[in-house]
Formats: C-alpha cells, sequence, structure tokens
C-alpha cells in the first residue's frame, strides 16, 4: 500500500470514533445550556454530578479501549472473523463496568458529600448521578461499539 491509501484507511476508520466522541461532547455541552435555563442550584447540581460521571467513564473508555486497538489489529491482518468475537467480549465488559457504575450510584449522595460538597449540593447532585445511573451500561457500549 502507498503512503496516501494508508493514510486514507487510517482516516476511515478513524472518523467514526472522531464523531463519535465529538457527539459526547456535543451532548453534555447542550445538557449543561439546557439544565442552566432551570436555574441555578439545578445548575449546581448537573455540574458536581458530571465530575464522578466523567471520571467513571474516562475509565470506563481506558477499559474499553482495547476492544478497537484488537479490532483494527485483526481487520489490518485480514482476519474479520476475530471483529465479531472481539467486539462481544467488549461489548460484555462494557455491560459489566455498566452495571457496577450502576450500583455504585446508588450511593452517589455519600460520595458527594465524601468528596466534600454541602448536604444540599450532594442531595441535589447525588439525584441527578442516580438518574445517570441507568445510562451508564448504554453509554459503554455505545463506546464500545464506536471504538
Amino acid at each position: 500500500m502507498s503512503l496516501r491509501q494508508h493514510i486514507r484507511r487510517t482516516m476511515a476508520l478513524a472518523m467514526p470514533v472522531m464523531l463519535a466522541r465529538a457527539g459526547l461532547i456535543i451532548m453534555m455541552t447542550v445538557g449543561t445550556v439546557m439544565v442552566g435555563q432551570a436555574g441555578p442550584h439545578e445548575l449546581a447540581w448537573f455540574a458536581i454530578s458530571l465530575a464522578p460521571q466523567n471520571m467513571m467513564l474516562v475509565i470506563g473508555i481506558g477499559l474499553l479501549i482495547g476492544g478497537a486497538v484488537l479490532t483494527a489489529q485483526a481487520d489490518g491482518a485480514r482476519r474479520s472473523e476475530q471483529c465479531g468475537r472481539i467486539w462481544k467480549q467488549t461489548m460484555i465488559v462494557a455491560s459489566c463496568v455498566g452495571l457496577v457504575y450502576v450500583v455504585a450510584l446508588q450511593w452517589s449522595e455519600a460520595i458527594l458529600l465524601g468528596l466534600g460538597q454541602t448536604p444540599e449540593i450532594a442531595a441535589g447532585g447525588g439525584r441527578v448521578l442516580r438518574q445517570f445511573a441507568a445510562g451508564m451500561p448504554p453509554i459503554l457500549m455505545f463506546i464500545a461499539c464506536s471504538g
């Protein structure tokens, strides 16, 4: 393959990943703008809940990125039959990590209090984090699918 073909193939593989990551950032930005319209307390609760949620997402991405690497290697080696097995294993990891997060976020108010937040902010932020909990398995599965 020529350098131009390698670059074209790499960009074809990277573009969906880059768009997916941009989509996550845009989604958080739109959420913040919309919640800001509700009032200052709601925005504070939303903002304080983003820190633990984003930390969990970054850990999840770190755990799942190996699936993208292994899939790219299998694809590059023209072993497409391995790509499906890798994807299935990555989806299992995403589901399990997501369920662990669902359970952990049931104590989100205590987590925020432990991080030094006031009881009022911890209570409101805890409610927001518990709402985020249900979305953790699907978002990690999305990340597993988008590389």
